[in-house]
């Protein structure tokens, strides 16, 4: 080992020689934390599982970084995140990262995507009755169970004349609304990012 090596060495493990970062270190790391609520201004109140960081009642209004441009979460009481201090000052404590939920497994879509709901079928029945009967199919329940086909009937003959032979229709619809979870800039949302 070179002079140069030793000194490095014996230096940097008089430095951690309690195994901690030294005080003027600290600011550099990230603090496992949790959300204690979010303020209107898309700010959060933090609460670290280290007391020396913000005290027993946490931090209030600190900015939360997603990371993505154009984005914003609204975090939930409870949510896991890391703390972060911008230019190492605890004054400029942020929320910099987010645990991940092993629970989340749910696929997210935008108002404006198009949803396939199900198809229809439009049959022309002709015994013992003329009718016309109508097959709807869900594309498939909230959980990804296929839907149970519903078959309505309509009877009599003025009803069926005119009636083009069975072809399955694909229903669509555009998705209205959104989860009040995470916001995506209306850029974003048109295939831009």
């Amino acid at each position: 080992m070179s002079a140069f090596t030793h000194a490095v060495s014996s230096a940097l493990g008089r430095l951690f020689e309690d195994g901690q970062a030294p005080a003027a270190l600290r600011p550099l790391a990230t603090f496992a934390a949790r959300i204690l609520s979010m303020r209107a201004a898309g700010t959060a109140d933090v609460i670290t599982d280290d007391e020396s960081i913000g005290g027993p009642g946490g931090l209030g209004g600190r900015p939360v970084l997603v990371g993505l441009p154009g984005v914003r979460l609204n975090l939930t009481g409870g949510d896991r995140v890391r703390l972060g201090f911008e230019a190492g000052s605890v004054a400029a404590a942020e929320v910099v990262a987010f645990e991940q939920d092993r629970n989340a497994d749910r696929a997210v879509a935008r108002r404006g995507d198009r949803v396939t709901i199900g198809t229809i079928l439009a049959v022309v029945v002709t015994v013992p009755v003329p009718a016309l009967q109508l097959t709807f199919t869900p594309s498939g329940s909230p959980f990804g169970v296929p839907g149970t086909p519903v078959v309505l009937s309509f009877a009599g003959a003025s009803i069926v004349s005119g009636i083009v032979p069975a072809v399955p229709y694909v229903l669509e619809a555009w998705i209205t609304s959104g989860s009040p979870e995470i916001s995506l800039r209306r850029l974003l949302t048109e295939g831009i990012l």
